[in-house]
């Protein structure tokens, strides 16, 4: 129902932006941030969206079991987000780096790019499964489009409650 539809898109941009604050927070922390650190995440946090986006595309094809599908991603987004904080809080020791030491570019880059992989593949698969469980009932055809919009809105308030109240 239209209820549904909406709350599965405002969560969607509320557990994405919330996320992104969070870890990109705790990765500024961690590589000391700057702007070539900056960039790095940003960069790795779009293609793995992309890329997410794509696979989300092969996945939704199987329409049969997409409310299912649908479920299990939102499942193993909390999942992951939990993992990915934990990999991040302790990626000093698994890069065996000294306090107060610079990371270099390549091991940034390397370790920003598996760590962030899962999490930024799961919501780019879930923003396409989200428009595709939606597209399968007529009377809710026509808010497919509206899909982005209610994603934005969690995010503007997940922007919100991230930055201003929780952090």
């Amino acid at each position: 129902n239209k209820f549904l539809f909406v709350l599965a898109c405002l969560l969607l941009g509320f557990a994405s932006i919330l996320s992104q604050i969070i870890l990109f927070r705790e990765l500024l922390a961690v590589f000391y941030g700057n702007e070539l650190c900056l960039g790095i995440l940003l960069f790795v946090w779009f293609l793995w969206v992309g890329l997410g986006s794509k696979l989300g595309n092969v996945i939704a094809v199987s329409k049969s079991s997409l409310l299912k599908n649908l479920s299990f991603w939102y499942f193993l987004l909390a999942i992951v987000s939990i993992l990915t904080i934990i990999g991040i809080r302790y990626s000093r020791i698994v890069l065996n780096v000294l306090p107060g030491e610079i990371i270099g570019f390549v091991p940034m880059l390397i370790f920003t790019f598996l760590i962030l992989g899962p999490l930024c593949l799961i919501l780019g698969i879930l923003f396409v499964l989200n428009s595709s469980v939606w597209h399968l009932d007529p009377k809710l055809g026509q808010m497919v489009t509206k899909v982005y919009l209610w994603e934005s809105l969690g995010a503007g308030l997940g922007g919100f409650l991230g930055s201003l109240i929780l952090i």
